[in-house]
């Protein structure tokens, strides 16, 4: 794993991404990201019979989601899991038979949104 050339690739992008993350290049991504997480709050919301009264994020890159009712334990963790779960959909997308044309179509999708 370690002698992997795709291993030490994701290191040296995560290092890159590391240090350009508070930068104006990485602002639209830190948006993304933001929005993505306070999404999976909401969805869980949704998801243990609660209702998401709105989303919110600032032009700090922090985000609010205010939920009413469902399953605290998992609203609280939904930003979390959802983030993951976004992450192992992406990661696994490829090797599905349209997975080449849908992972662009999601990517086009994430850019429009950012």
């Amino acid at each position: 794993m370690i002698g992997d050339k795709n291993f030490w690739l994701s290191v040296i992008i995560f290092m890159v991404a590391w240090y350009l993350w508070k930068s104006l290049l990485m602002y639209p991504l830190r948006l993304l990201v933001t929005l993505l997480h306070e999404s999976g709050h909401a969805l869980a919301a949704v998801l243990t019979g609660g209702a998401t009264e709105f989303i919110s994020v600032d032009i700090h890159g922090n985000g609010r989601a205010v939920t009413k009712g469902g399953i605290r334990l998992v609203i609280l963790n939904g930003g979390y899991l959802g983030s993951v779960i976004l992450g192992a959909f992406v990661y696994l997308l490829p090797y599905g038979r349209f997975g080449r044309h849908a992972l662009m179509s999601l990517a086009a999708l994430l850019l429009l949104i950012a």
